[in-house]
């Protein structure tokens, strides 16, 4: 309904739909069809009386501009699909001849991860999460590296946008869970671990039932098991979230707001969502030393954390200074590289931490 009779629709793929435009007169033209489209895939609907909205994401190749070949048109379109996406659900791009190169590394980033998936690469480094008033430690947040068997150890950054873009993130997601919680249930000392969910896994309908998966898996007690979240998570279907949330708090599970400070509704967050504790983002925690402002935010944000029975925590504690700064702030634990960097599970025993 969305395009002219003359148009071709076709299935293309499992999510992926291609529309062949004739008679156009300008790229103008292709984005303006391109946005209509989207336009109408995004309106609500009901399903068994459930309302459903879709995110959809578009790109667009033109012939004679960018190829007179038409597999190449549609591989084109196909590369502007992967940039759209790569930039955040919900976008029309066009194709740009630069594209090429970046897709083809990143179809490569996406084999490699599926290969890394099948064969074990990923491994997990714990930090420490330290209470600032004895220096005990509480737990560890468990944080994922990919042994990359030509590049070695790669950080997040380096596979995780591939990752959320390809859905991969749901299976890692499962490794990184199952590791981090067979590594507390072998701590005798009552360790807590902490797991990171991305926006796209959090959003996922089988987020509660993969949590509940690994704690029988590990025989480990929900009570010692905290699932970090960042205020984008949320985006979108806000009744969704809540629910999420509160399935993981009836399994008793702990919920941590991580990057808190940095969002434009962090307060609606803490109003509306199931909490139990707050993460300061580094960046505001390593300012509180260097200006009285940041101080002042950090000590509000810990009054206020304080005032919904939440705990605080202050991230990216480097320094002594930024340590006795978050603890006079009121900040209750803290994480940082002064306190005990990531370290494999078998190197843990052998950390000391400030």
């Amino acid at each position: 309904a969305a395009v002219r009779a003359s148009d071709l629709v076709a299935r293309s793929g499992t999510d992926e739909f291609a529309v062949l435009l004739g008679h156009l007169r300008s790229a103008h033209d292709v984005a303006r069809v391109a946005r209509k489209l989207a336009q109408a895939l995004t309106e609500p609907y009901l399903v068994d009386g459930q309302e459903v909205s879709l995110t959809v994401s578009v790109g667009t190749a033109l012939f004679p501009e960018d190829s007179t070949c038409a597999v190449a048109l549609f591989d084109y379109a196909g590369t502007a699909l992967a940039q759209a996406k790569g930039r955040g659900r919900g976008g029309v791009l066009a194709f740009e001849p630069g594209m090429s190169a970046t897709a083809r590394q990143r179809l490569q980033t996406e084999a490699a991860l599926r290969r890394a998936i099948e064969r074990r690469e990923f491994v997990i480094h714990f930090q420490p999460r330290v209470e600032l008033a004895t220096g005990r430690v509480l737990g560890a947040e468990a944080l994922l590296r990919w042994q990359h068997p030509e590049r070695g150890l790669l950080d997040p950054a380096d596979f995780m946008a591939v990752a959320e873009a390809s859905g991969l993130i749901a299976p890692i997601g499962e490794i990184v869970l199952a590791q981090a919680c067979a590594f507390a249930m072998q701590r005798e000392d009552g360790t807590t671990v902490s797991v990171n969910l991305s926006p796209r896994e959090f959003r996922g309908r089988g987020m509660v039932a993969a949590v509940q998966a690994a704690l029988t898996a590990s025989g480990l007690p929900a009570r010692r098991l905290a699932v970090e979240v960042t205020e984008a998570s949320f985006h979108g279907d806000l009744d969704a979230a809540e629910r999420t949330l509160t399935g993981l708090r009836d399994l008793g599970v702990r919920v941590v707001l991580d990057d808190f400070g940095t969002g434009h509704s962090s307060l609606a967050c803490l109003r509306r969502f199931p909490v139990d504790a707050i993460k300061i983002e580094g960046a505001i925690v390593r300012a509180a030393t260097e200006n009285a402002a940041d101080a002042h935010l950090v000590r509000a944000i810990a009054q206020l954390g304080h005032g919904f029975g939440l705990a605080v925590i202050a991230e990216g504690v480097e320094t002594e200074a930024q340590r006795r700064q978050a603890q006079v702030c009121g900040c209750d634990e803290a994480q940082g590289y002064l306190l005990g960097r990531p370290l494999p599970a078998e190197a843990w025993a052998e950390q000391s931490p400030a």
